[in-house]
């Protein structure tokens, strides 16, 4: 039996193909909702109502140390349904926890491309070297999910990743606290790639982001009957 944060360095194809491996990973372990529920009536002294469950649900992914962090934030507050609306990877003791754990063990390159790539809302290596100019993002993107650095996969190709959302919040108030000036040029080129593709929402999205609201315009404007087509009246509304 192999317990470890990373995955192991052995070659593990040929078990798998042989059937002669169990693994357990993050989303194994992570909590359902009903285990959640469960955790927070033994584990906190305050009750919670169904939507608090569903909120932390939500912000967590059913990660338990998170989790922890939340029944120790609640000690002595009145306003629960605040403080876990607003819960987020910012938060003190969540930020303090994956900076000392994990954020600051990290090589440098790889700290700077987790930081530069919190911008986006999902990712992929054509993106990664887009936005943040390095060369190497499908093996950047290929050793963030090694480490096990709540790198979360949204197919089953390896195309397209996001961050855990907890992950994603401290990375973005690491990125803004540190390089605050970089943002409007990472959200500009975001903008750019996303329109590229055609992927226009995003494309309006990073471009509000980055303040320049005539490219928003015109973006929207050259994808408005895409927009309206789709039901996604949200973009427009944004303008």
């Amino acid at each position: 039996a192999v317990a470890a944060r990373t995955f192991p360095p052995q070659r593990l194809s040929r078990l798998r193909a042989a059937g002669e491996i169990e693994e357990v990973g993050p989303s194994d372990l992570a909590l359902t909702a009903g285990e959640v529920r469960e955790y927070m009536r033994i584990a906190s002294e305050v009750r919670l109502g169904p939507g608090d469950i569903d909120t932390l649900c939500e912000r967590t992914e059913g990660w338990v140390a998170g989790l922890q962090m939340v029944t120790i934030a609640l000690r002595g507050k009145r306003d629960v349904g605040e403080l876990i609306s607003s819960f987020s990877g910012a938060a003190r003791s969540v930020s303090g926890y994956l900076q000392e754990e994990l954020f600051g063990r990290l090589p440098e390159e790889l700290r700077g491309f987790l930081l530069r790539s919190s911008i986006l809302g999902r990712l992929c290596a054509d993106l990664a070297t887009a936005v943040t100019g390095v060369v190497n993002a499908t093996e950047l993107i290929s050793e963030v999910e090694r480490r096990e650095l709540f790198l979360v996969p949204l197919d089953d190709t390896g195309h397209w990743y996001r961050y855990h959302h907890l992950f994603a919040d401290f990375l973005g108030a690491q990125l803004l606290q540190h390089h605050p000036a970089e943002l409007r040029g990472l959200h500009a080129r975001a903008s750019q790639w996303f329109a590229a593709k055609g992927l226009w929402r995003e494309a309006v999205h990073h471009a509000v982001e980055a303040g320049d609201y005539d490219r928003a315009v015109e973006v929207a404007n050259r994808c408005a009957m895409n927009l309206v087509r789709d039901g996604d009246y949200f973009v427009l509304r944004m303008l």
